[in-house]
């Protein structure tokens, strides 16, 4: 079995968004799979953004 998700949010008038997101593969079986990930997005204009992102896997 695999699951997939994700939760964001959404602040400062819409301007900032943070976000974490979870990757399990395998799950139950002895070679699962995880990953997980954050994320920081700051809007600066229209279309111009900054976007931070950190990663973490186990096996």
């Amino acid at each position: 079995m695999d699951v997939d998700g994700r939760l964001a949010a959404q602040l400062a008038e819409r301007r900032v968004e943070v976000a974490i997101s979870a990757l399990a593969v395998g799950v139950g079986k002895l070679e699962a799979r995880y990953l997980y990930s954050g994320e920081v997005r700051w809007r600066f204009g229209e279309w111009l953004y900054a976007v931070g992102l950190g990663v973490d896997h186990v096996r």
